[in-house]
C-alpha cells in the first residue's frame, strides 16, 4: 500500500515531503473495510486517525464543484474535514498560513465572491442548484 509510494518519493529524493495518509470513502458497515483499516493501522501506525466516511454529502462536492464547507459549513461531514485538517495541523506542528481557513472554524471556508461577500449556496425547495 504505502510501500510503493514511499519508494517513489525516495527515488525522486523528495526529502522535504511529509506523507500524511488517511482513509477516505470508509463504509464502516462493511466488514472488509474494518479488516483493511485494522490491518493497515497495525502495519502503518503513522496513519491519521480521522477517516472520511462514504457519505452522500461528501460525494455531492463533485456535483456542486465546491468544497463541502462552502455549502454546508456546519454539517457533520464538514466537521469530519475540520477534524482531519486539525489532525494535519497537529502533525505538522504549525499553525496554518495566514489567510488559510482554520479547522476550528468551518465557516472560514465559506465561498466568497469577488467583493469578499459570502456566496449563498442554499438548496432551494425545488432541489439542488
Amino acid at each position: 500500500m504505502l510501500v510503493q509510494l514511499r519508494e517513489f518519493i525516495a527515488a525522486n529524493e523528495w526529502t522535504d515531503l511529509v506523507l500524511l495518509p488517511f482513509f477516505s470513502m470508509v463504509d464502516r458497515r462493511k466488514s472488509l473495510h474494518h479488516e483493511v483499516i485494522a490491518d493497515a493501522r497495525e502495519q502503518y501506525p503513522e496513519l491519521l486517525a480521522t477517516e472520511v466516511p462514504y457519505w452522500s454529502d461528501i460525494e455531492r462536492m463533485s456535483l456542486r464543484r465546491a468544497p463541502l464547507p462552502a455549502y454546508a459549513p456546519l454539517s457533520a461531514a464538514a466537521r469530519v474535514y475540520a477534524t482531519l485538517w486539525g489532525e494535519i495541523e497537529a502533525r505538522m506542528g504549525a499553525a496554518p498560513p495566514e489567510g488559510a481557513a482554520s479547522a476550528s472554524d468551518p465557516r472560514a471556508l465559506e465561498r466568497r465572491d469577488e467583493q469578499g461577500d459570502t456566496v449563498d449556496d442554499e438548496v432551494s425547495a425545488g432541489g439542488e442548484q
